[in-house]
């Protein structure tokens, strides 16, 4: 429990430093979440694309979860890629909603 709290507390602060910088570029951020369905850690990097800045690098736990804030487009919408350090595979989320969850990929 204590590696678990760790990381989250060291990937939320990271999280928030880089979002703080990139939130005076953007009028509105979002909340969203990484979260981790698969069985064992995932190593990933989380990229904003409205403000263009890297907003996580971190492990997230099996069956993890692990906050975010995005910067959004006037419509409200975050636009983010989430990207699998050991497997490279990645996804792009275009249209993330307050609330949403973005799955790491495999």
């Amino acid at each position: 429990m204590n590696r678990y709290l760790y990381f989250v507390a060291r990937a939320l602060s990271l999280s928030l430093l880089l979002a703080g910088g990139a939130l005076g570029q953007s009028s509105a951020a979002i909340n969203a979440s990484v979260v981790n369905n698969g069985p064992g850690d995932a190593e990933v990097e989380v990229v904003d694309h409205i403000c263009r800045e890297p907003v996580l690098r971190a492990r997230v736990l099996a069956d993890g979860e692990i906050p975010i804030q995005l910067c959004a487009t006037d419509m409200g919408r975050g636009d983010a890629t989430i990207r699998n350090r050991v497997s490279g595979a990645e996804v792009r989320y275009n249209a993330v909603l307050e609330g949403d969850r973005l799955a790491v990929p495999f």
